[in-house]
């Protein structure tokens, strides 16, 4: 979790910058950015979640034969809900 708060309804940029060091050799780095456009609804939670994947092989395979791939990625997820604490109403049959 990187920011838990109130944001205003309406457009927002949002920015995420990962950067990946190889395991193998941590001489090999590579770093990515993405911006995306989110809309937040009044009343409304907004909940925006990235996760990145590093499908590369560089830093393994520049020490068995010098040649490698570089896969550095992010994907987003962003919902906008009611509110989990806004009063739910009780199931049917039930009080």
């Amino acid at each position: 979790m990187r920011f838990d708060g109130y944001v205003a309804p309406g457009r927002h940029l949002v920015t995420f910058h990962v950067e990946a060091t190889g395991k193998d050799d941590d001489s090999f780095t590579s770093t990515t950015e993405s911006q995306i456009v989110v809309k937040a609804i009044a009343q409304k939670d907004l909940q925006v979640s990235a996760k990145a994947h590093d499908s590369g092989d560089i830093a393994y395979e520049w020490k068995r034969s010098e040649h490698g791939n570089y896969g550095l990625g992010i994907d987003v997820a962003v919902r906008s809900a009611k509110p989990a604490d806004a009063g739910s109403e009780p199931a049917k049959g039930k009080k």
